[in-house]
């Protein structure tokens, strides 16, 4: 019989066990394993892939030159403001700057805004876009009179859904993108729009589509304006991309501006990530025109109470600077200008993929691509397609085939189209991944011409792509063309007054030596321009610089497009301008022996300055990026490179009028228009933008159809214009290089 001292000790041992399992289990034990997100699980899975040569166009970021995060000039210097003022941490309030949302409410509305004047817009700042979008749906849920229903566009932002589900929200859809087109589902939007529940809330978006880059034109928003009207529907707008889509900010926001005249009432989510690249910052707003200034004082007190809880107040580092870049005028002006040149540079960018793909021989249409707008594409590949891109050629794009044109180094060149095109046209085939020959030190001297694969005798295997794509085809297809890197020996005997050399025979386009180079172990190494079997096009006039006694590779490969990487400069080495040669295609010439030695950018600039047909803003930051204020290599090879692309454009553009091929010329103006404002070459910009739309039967302004027979006219005039101006253009800028 047991005591009761040793009941009680074994009912206390038991409590124990219990007690000790209760603790091992976590309380967060059964939270199940959620999936990626739809985007930025992509930069994950990009990080995780070893490829050497992998591309992510998946995460709506803009880059740089090299692929790196970039700051706007205008951004940097109002941030300076804002540290050298000294100013304190203490809290902003619930609805944030105060001069932020007022300048933020004047981008949005206008500065003629009728709803601003009469005070009928009330405002929060917003933890970005998201942010914003947060707010509004939790408003909608709480006070919207009708149905606690949200209609998104099909597709849409993949996050909308989450966010509006997270508010309570009902969420359905409404037909947007027609697959078969690749193009904007108008017919099938307005269709759906009219058979909504009377006084339904309906998100749309206001510019660069997210993520088909798909818009409405000016006269369907109209449309769709007098649509919403007739159902008594509440536009909700979503408008992260101002000045993303055209360049103008005032252009971007005219669907809220026109609903508004149109005596709509509605909400509005604004962000800041992408226009002022402020994507850390979380700036965003969040405003509604109330029908008066007593309704909006109600909604601010709603607005504020909603807020709180959520975030209590916004952050105020990131407002202050895009409160400085809106409300100082010169950094204003400067801020609209960059998101010009951005724009014009997503533009550019459409226009090099395009064309790529079609160079590489693609029988698929890709019309589409520049026909959609802003950062977003659509490029109608299929998820086997998409899937095959990701694991075989290492090229990471979003779901449903989206890439984000968001820097050059990559879309403008031949590798993300190369693999673009094996997927968009050869469907069916097999890829497989070849080792890179990138390292100059791996090829040995030439003594003749190659006679199998491009640059197999250099590094002695036939097997290594140089300085090329990833993807190698199957040996039933021919490899897509790619750049070849060699090793040029001097011939050692001089003919004339230069010597060929030995690869000249291989090459429709003969690369000259100068007669100085006679050692054998005096040599150079070249990149050559991109090839194919059976010919080499002349695209780069200037291939290398080399100083005679100091025979080193220049630092910068030359590209076959307007936008090429950076080059990396020479530490150590010293040149003088005098004794330089410049080895180009057909000929070689020495330096004149008078040119100085140093230049100072004044002296530089004045041939600029004295032009009204360049931006000599624009242009000195161009000279800004040169590593040698004395060669100026890398805007040489920009401005040099334009002018081939210009020739080659002016050219197809005479083609295109002769067989009045408007669609050719719309396309051919909008490519070069991107080109010519890089350069801030503003005559010819303008010139190539009225010539798209004339394309599009438009007038000059974008705006009024013309007959097909007056557009043609004045493509012909324009046309004109441009080349005469371009002549002055060019003269002017050869004058600056002294060529």
């Amino acid at each position: 019989m047991y005591s009761l001292s040793r009941v009680a000790v074994r009912q206390s041992g038991l409590r124990a066990v219990r007690a000790t399992g209760l603790r091992a289990a976590s309380a967060w034990a059964k939270v199940p394993q959620g999936p990626p997100d739809a985007i930025l699980g992509i930069t994950e899975a990009f990080k995780a892939d070893s490829h050497a040569e992998k591309i992510n166009l998946g995460v709506g970021a803009y880059r740089d030159d090299k692929g790196k995060p970039y700051v706007l000039p205008s951004v940097k210097t109002a941030e300076k403001k804002v540290l050298d003022a000294n100013l304190d941490k203490e809290y902003a309030g619930i609805t944030g700057v105060p001069a932020f949302t007022k300048a933020a409410a004047l981008l949005a509305y206008g500065a003629d805004s009728k709803a601003i004047a009469e005070d009928r817009v009330a405002i929060t700042q917003s933890i970005s876009g998201t942010g914003a979008l947060r707010i509004g749906g939790a408003f909608v849920e709480r006070f919207f009179p009708g149905g606690k229903t949200i209609y998104i566009p099909t597709p849409s932002w993949a996050n909308h859904n989450a966010v509006f589900s997270d508010c309570g929200l009902k969420v359905e859809k409404y037909r947007y993108y027609n697959k078969d087109t690749i193009g904007l589902d108008f017919d099938g939007m307005v269709a759906d729009l009219k058979a909504l529940p009377k006084g339904s809330v309906v998100l749309l978006h206001a510019c660069a589509h997210n993520p088909t880059g798909v818009d409405p034109t000016e006269e369907q928003w109209k449309a769709i304006s007098d649509v919403m009207k007739e159902g008594g529907h509440y536009p909700f707008f979503d408008m992260a991309y101002q000045g993303f889509a055209s360049g103008d900010t005032n252009r971007d926001a005219f669907p809220v501006r026109h609903f508004i005249s149109e005596g709509h009432e509605l909400a509005l989510c604004q962000s800041f990530a992408k226009n002022m690249g402020l994507y850390g910052e979380r700036v965003g707003a969040f405003s509604i025109v109330c029908e008066s200034a007593e309704e909006k004082k109600r909604v601010d007190s709603q607005l504020k109470i909603l807020v709180r809880p959520l975030y209590s107040n916004p952050p105020v580092h990131g407002a202050r600077i895009a409160s400085t870049v809106l409300n100082d005028a010169a950094l204003n002006q400067q801020w609209l200008g960059e998101v010009k040149g951005m724009a014009d540079r997503i533009i550019e960018m459409r226009a090099l993929l395009k064309k790529n793909l079609e160079q590489l021989g693609s029988k698929h249409d890709w019309s589409h691509i520049t026909s959609q707008i802003g950062m977003f594409c659509y490029t109608g590949l299929k998820p086997e397609q998409m899937d095959t891109l990701a694991k075989e050629a290492a090229l990471c794009l979003c779901h449903k085939g989206r890439p984000y044109f968001r820097g050059r180094h990559h879309l403008g060149q031949r590798q993300a189209p190369g693999r673009i095109h094996l997927q968009g046209d050869g469907l069916g085939r097999t890829w497989r991944s070849g080792p890179i020959c990138t390292t100059w030190s791996e090829h040995d001297g030439v003594s003749g011409a190659p006679s199998r694969s491009p640059g197999a005798e250099q590094c002695g295997n036939q097997n290594r792509r140089h300085g090329a794509s990833i993807l190698e085809p199957s040996p039933a297809r021919v490899r897509p063309p790619c750049p070849k890197a060699v090793r040029l020996l001097p011939h050692p005997q001089p003919l004339d007054s230069y010597a060929p050399c030995p690869l000249a025979q291989s090459y429709p386009s003969t690369f000259f030596l100068p007669p100085t180079w006679t050692a054998p172990s005096q040599h150079i190494l070249l990149l050559a321009p991109h090839h194919g079997a059976e010919r080499c096009p002349s695209d780069h006039e200037l291939l290398c610089l080399l100083h005679h006694d100091q025979l080193r590779p220049h630092p910068r490969p030359p590209t076959n497009n307007l936008f090429g990487s950076r080059p990396a400069s020479s530490p150590g080495v010293k040149h003088n301008q005098s004794t330089w040669y410049a080895l180009k295609t057909q000929r070689c010439h020495r330096k004149n022996a008078d040119t100085p030695d140093v230049k100072s950018d004044d002296a530089l600039l004045a041939h600029i300055e004295s032009s009204d047909s360049i931006d000599s803003a624009t242009f000195q930051q161009i000279l800004e990026m040169d590593d040698d204020d004395e060669d100026r290599e890398f805007s040489r090879s920009i401005v040099y490179g334009f002018f081939e692309q210009a020739d080659t454009t002016f050219t197809e553009m005479d083609k295109a009028l002769d067989d009045k091929d408007l669609l050719k010329l719309s396309e051919l103006g909008h490519f070069l228009k991107g080109s010519s404002a890089t350069l801030g070459l503003t005559i010819v910009k303008n010139g190539c933008e009225k010539i798209q739309n004339y394309g599009k039967l438009l007038d000059e302004t974008g705006n009024k159809p013309l007959p097909e027979d007056q557009c043609l006219k004045e493509i012909e005039v324009e046309l004109r214009k441009i080349r005469e101006n371009y002549v002055k253009v060019e003269k002017s800028l050869k004058r600056f290089y002294d060529d």
